[in-house]
Order: structure tokens, then C-alpha cells, then sequence
């Protein structure tokens, strides 16, 4: 009897710690995403006022401020988890547009 408890206990603790594991990956997965797309947008932002500082062309600052608008998004869809089955949630509930839907679809990894 005695032993069977100790088993028991074994594979539960074992089964806790390899949890503990996943749960630390995930947890690393989410913190490089995230800080990746906060340094891309420091840096397309830094950019911008390069560029509205030396009077740049309009098309390039249109194109860094749709960089940042696509991490933004990115770091949405990493915050709330977002797959596509929840993106279309969000849009029938009337939280995102039909176009803002399709975007996100087209950055979500899913």
C-alpha cells in the first residue's frame, strides 16, 4: 500500500514538473515575440521622425507607419491569443471590422 502512494505520488510529481517545463517555454515563446515586436516598432518609430525631420518622402513614412500598424496587430494577436476561429468572434461581436479581420488573419501565424 505504501508503496502505491509512493508511485502515485512520483508520476504526479513528475507530471507537475513537466508542466512547470512547458509552462516556462510558452512563457519564454511569448516574452521573445512580444520584445521583438516592441523593438520593431521603437525602431520603425525612430525612423519616422528621421525621416519627418530630413522631409522625406511621404510613401516612406507611409510604409514605416504601416510597419508599426502591423506589430501593433501582431501584438495584439499575441496578447489575446487569437486564432483564426476567435478572429472571427471578434468580428461577428462587432469588435473588429470585416477588413480589420482579414488583416489580422493575414499576420496571425494560424
Amino acid at each position: 500500500m505504501d508503496y502505491t502512494i509512493n508511485i502515485i505520488s512520483l508520476v504526479f510529481a513528475l507530471l507537475g514538473f513537466g508542466y512547470g517545463i512547458w509552462q516556462s517555454r510558452k512563457i519564454s515563446y511569448l516574452k521573445k515575440a512580444v520584445n521583438d515586436n516592441v523593438k520593431g516598432l521603437y525602431k520603425d518609430s525612430q525612423q519616422i521622425i528621421i525621416m519627418a525631420k530630413s522631409n522625406a518622402a511621404l510613401g516612406e513614412i507611409a510604409e514605416r507607419g504601416r510597419k508599426i500598424k502591423d506589430n501593433i496587430i501582431r501584438l495584439d494577436i499575441i496578447n489575446r491569443n487569437l486564432n483564426f476561429k476567435e478572429i472571427d468572434k471578434l468580428k461577428d461581436k462587432g469588435t473588429l471590422s470585416v477588413s480589420e479581420s482579414d488583416e489580422y488573419k493575414r499576420l496571425s501565424s494560424n
